[in-house]
């Protein structure tokens, strides 16, 4: 009798979800993979993100752990940024003014070797952005890349979709829902994890920002709320970072603060012309939750499951390195024969 197939489902069609369903896709044989979701680009969160490629949001996540996703996704990204299709996937070098306020602290040891590169910034550079109503007086100079998902997106379900992979446009209310249907689930469900698996730890982070047409701004710049990220085609202007807030509705009074804010950066940002306005929630914890579960029905099912979500604002950051991590939970499953035979 010829051997039937692993089935693996991903929950979540998000950067997360469509990187890790990419990656396994591509790397485990014989294997019959659907990704599950309410919604797929450009309805996700990650499609009004920046895209900039930098730790954001990420909780108290071990740093160890941290640098090792970054490292693996920087390494993914250098790859397609090297390659000629590195404008249509919204793939691209960005230099960045981080400034700091006089009471923060940089630990620059938690990225070193991760970034292209990170130094201080001079004095002359901190004054380009100092003005009599604020001096800065510190900040870090930093070399990565943007992946915007509004093209990135679109091209990983498209190579998922060549490989054979499958798409279900559903909710998935529990993970449980799937028990008896899947070998192993992969759960990338973003904010929606705390209901989906009833963990409490998970919060929204509500993130809003402008899209503006400013062709002359070429760095990014961030500075406590406020972030300007250049895009390929756009800029984006930021922003907020409201725990606890699941409203999705452009708030008038965050849209007048994110402009002056930006604008005291980069005055010439007031003379762009506004593309979008959009709000998102990005899915806040107290750290990254990957890892290994297994669940039962209380009967004779069992289901294999690993947890992926909590990335806070880092989502496109740690994305293909939290894959690969997926995938090592997946043959650790598959070697261990954890994964019931189904012939």
């Amino acid at each position: 009798m010829s051997e039937k197939k692993l089935k693996i489902a991903v929950i979540g069609a998000g950067i997360i979800g469509c990187t890790s369903a990419v990656v396994l896709i591509e790397s485990i044989p014989n294997v019959d993979l659907t990704i599950i979701s309410e919604k797929f680009t450009p309805n996700t969160t990650g499609d009004g993100s920046g895209g900039l490629i930098y730790p954001y949001l990420p909780g108290s996540t071990d740093s160890k752990r941290i640098k090792k996703w970054i490292n693996d996704t920087m390494a993914y990204l250098k790859q397609h940024f090297q390659s000629s299709d590195s404008g249509k996937l919204g793939i691209g070098l960005l230099s960045m003014y981080y400034l700091l306020e006089d009471r923060e602290v940089f630990n620059y040891s938690d990225f070193d070797n991760v970034m292209i590169s990170q130094r201080p910034m001079t004095s002359s550079e901190l004054k380009q952005f100092s003005s009599p109503q604020k001096q800065w007086t510190k900040g870090v100079y930093v070399t990565t890349y943007y992946a915007e998902c509004r093209k990135l997106l679109p091209y990983l379900l498209q190579q998922f979709k060549s490989k054979g992979g499958k798409v279900c446009q559903q909710r998935v209310d529990s993970v449980r829902q799937l028990i008896g249907k899947y070998d192993i689930v992969i759960n990338c469900p973003g904010v929606e994890a705390g209901k989906c698996t009833a963990d409490q730890s998970v919060h929204p982070i509500r993130g809003q920002v402008y899209r503006v047409s400013a062709p002359w701004i070429k760095h990014c710049v961030m500075a406590g709320n406020h972030y300007i990220i250049p895009n390929s085609d756009t800029v984006v202007l930021g922003g907020t970072k409201q725990l606890n807030n699941w409203n999705t509705n452009v708030d008038p009074i965050d849209s007048k603060d994110i402009m002056d804010g930006c604008s005291q950066l980069i005055p010439s940002v007031r003379t762009a012309q506004i593309v979008d306005e959009w709000v998102g929630l990005r899915p806040g914890r107290h750290e990254v939750r990957l890892e290994r579960e297994v669940i039962s029905d209380g009967q004779s099912h069992q289901l294999q499951v690993i947890h992926n979500y909590g990335h806070g604002g880092s989502g496109v950051t740690l994305s293909y390195g939290c894959a690969q991590e997926v995938l090592d939970y997946v043959q650790q499953i598959i070697a261990s024969n954890n994964v019931k035979s189904r012939l």
